[in-house]
């Protein structure tokens, strides 16, 4: 059946030497798209102002694509660390009016409304310590700016994709080990 197929491709060359070895040459390495897509941001990466600023001097939490019982365990992180310079940085998985309105709800009960501000409404010179993230398409981008990175989803269905994650922090780290 796979020499019926015009083209088969794979991710790297262990997986094109595996088919050749039974006779099929019509195969071609097309590499990881996943891993390529997010190595494309973190190479492409440009400073976002209004966030840097956001951040300033302080250690940052970056809760990307969270539900509920993520909030609460990033929430409580942010209360426990009430003695450091610290940032929280919210990045629901689904940012409409319905869940930030949960969210916010959530924040009220612990106390912590007077600290945040949606991004929508993030203006310059803000002392907010937490950034709810009301906008699609930042993620990403966000986690460059992470001291600490938490993916969501773990206590539900399944844990978000990590790479953005990773690639962003690795980045980070090799650019403070070349300024050393």
């Amino acid at each position: 059946m796979l020499s019926g197929i015009t083209i088969i491709f794979v991710q790297d060359k262990n997986s094109a030497g595996l088919l050749e070895s039974i006779a099929l040459t019509n195969v071609k390495v097309s590499g990881d798209t996943r891993f390529d897509r997010v190595a494309a941001v973190v190479k492409s990466f440009s400073p976002m102002n209004d966030i840097e600023e956001f951040c300033a001097q302080n250690r940052v939490i970056v809760g990307g694509s969270t539900w509920p019982g993520d909030d609460i365990v990033l929430l409580d992180l942010y209360r426990s660390l009430e003695q450091y310079a610290r940032k929280l940085i919210l990045v629901p998985h689904e940012p409409d009016e319905k869940h930030l309105k949960v969210l916010e709800s959530t924040i009220a009960e612990l106390g912590l409304s007077e600290e945040t501000i949606r991004y929508s409404q993030l203006k310059p010179g803000s002392k907010k310590g937490i950034l709810i993230i009301d906008k699609i398409g930042m993620l990403s981008r966000l986690y460059h700016y992470a001291d600490i990175t938490y993916v969501g989803g773990g206590f539900g269905k399944g844990i978000h994709n990590i790479l953005e994650a990773a690639a962003q922090q690795s980045s980070f780290i090799r650019t403070q080990l070349r300024e050393v």
